[in-house]
């Protein structure tokens, strides 16, 4: 993701975080699916009119995804199945917020007042 004039300072940020992470037990597939997780809670705020929320937990979503990669190195799991699964994760969460913000999801149970005629036509009989 990133080119060569930032990944150096990434991987030394990311890294130390990385190797705490380990320590404390938590796999990078596990912050893949917490990231995704995340993700559909971020969507939801959003896809609901939350839009202070969801802006809010923009941060907070991103951050199991910036810390996988450091967390499989550190743990010598990182693999092309682990990449593979956090890219297609990623996908899943961007068609989520994107739905989301084209206000297609969440699904609502109320109906939408462009498919049912107004409660003035009642009037005009």
């Amino acid at each position: 993701m990133f080119d060569g004039r930032w990944r150096h300072a990434v991987d030394r940020t990311t890294k130390p975080v990385g190797q705490a992470l380990v320590r404390t037990g938590v796999t990078a597939d596990v912050l893949t699916i917490f990231g995704l997780v995340m993700s559909v809670v971020t969507a939801v705020a959003v896809g609901s009119g939350h839009l202070v929320y969801g802006i809010i937990l923009l941060f907070p979503t991103g951050l199991p995804d910036l810390f996988d990669g450091p967390v499989a190195k550190a743990a010598g799991t990182a693999s092309i199945r682990g990449a593979f699964f956090d890219s297609v994760a990623d996908r899943v969460s961007d068609a989520f917020l994107f739905a989301a913000c084209r206000g297609i999801w969440p699904p609502t149970t109320t109906v939408s007042s462009s498919c049912c005629p107004s409660p003035s036509w009642r009037s005009r009989r």
